[in-house]
């Protein structure tokens, strides 16, 4: 698989299921600034990997500023409501870092609006 790095911002909440089969699914969209429009990425975690994410899937909400490094998974496509093909484009993270000041109020803050936050979240 590739490896991708992307800076962008949580579109919706992290969101928690559970297969049929027992497996758990933790995701959360990510929008990257286009040239015309937005690029969305689905970051999707599998099995027990979110609890290697510590506090930090508990503390993204929709809005906050992320830099996500993962694996680019396999490109799916669909046919939209307005008969568009779209490519579905999915990431297994390996570290999801807070961008600016959207880190949360317990953890230390970067000095400048450019640093990435310093709390890495790896495996």
């Amino acid at each position: 698989m590739q490896k991708i790095t992307i800076i962008g911002n949580v579109g919706n909440n992290v969101d928690r299921k559970t297969t049929p089969q027992g497996k758990k699914i933790t995701s959360f969209p990510v929008a990257v600034k286009g040239k015309e429009k937005a690029i969305w990425y689905e970051c999707v975690i599998w099995g027990d990997r979110d609890l290697m994410f510590g506090r930090l899937l508990e503390t993204l909400r929709k809005g906050s500023s992320v830099c996500v490094i993962g694996d680019l998974m396999p490109v799916e496509t669909y046919t939209n409501k307005n008969g568009e093909v779209v490519a579905k484009l999915r990431i297994s993270p390996c570290s999801i870092n807070y961008v600016q000041s959207n880190a949360p109020q317990t953890e230390q803050k970067p000095q400048q609006s450019n640093e990435v936050h310093q709390t890495q979240y790896l495996f």
